[in-house]
């Protein structure tokens, strides 16, 4: 068989359209459309105002977390010292007891003596002296 010019130009004709629908389905499987990345790009856009909405709300978190840690310490702090100073008021009612009772023997101590200087005095106004 022998070949023309017309023959190659048919056959031309036959599986051009086969190869250009085949080029056109390669070419959409390898890149996107235009509606597709216009899609893609919001749906982005969305993600990083999620993703920065997201960030801002873990930083007030964490500060949120570091000013309650704050107020732990402090907490405890005032805590320890509240501790301390109640340790010292029971040393000190522990210390007025303990004067308590010393003043308590002394008064007895001292009652004979307030009693014998009243006995003293009286004797001493009956005999005609002056105070």
């Amino acid at each position: 068989m022998n070949w023309t010019i017309r023959d190659y130009l048919e056959v031309a004709a036959m599986v051009s359209p086969i190869l250009v629908s085949a080029a056109l389905w390669w070419l959409s499987r390898r890149f996107a459309a235009k509606g597709s990345l216009v899609a893609l790009a919001r749906k982005t856009e969305e993600i990083e105002q999620k993703l920065a909405a997201g960030e801002f709300r873990f930083g007030r978190m964490e500060a949120a977390i570091h000013e309650v840690s704050t107020a732990a310490q402090a907490a405890k702090s005032a805590a320890d010292e509240a501790a301390k100073a109640a340790e010292r008021i029971h040393e000190v009612q522990i210390g007025i007891t303990a004067l308590q009772g010393e003043m308590k023997t002394l008064n007895a101590k001292l009652a004979p003596l307030e009693h014998f200087g009243r006995v003293l005095l009286e004797g001493h106004l009956k005999l005609g002296g002056q105070p």
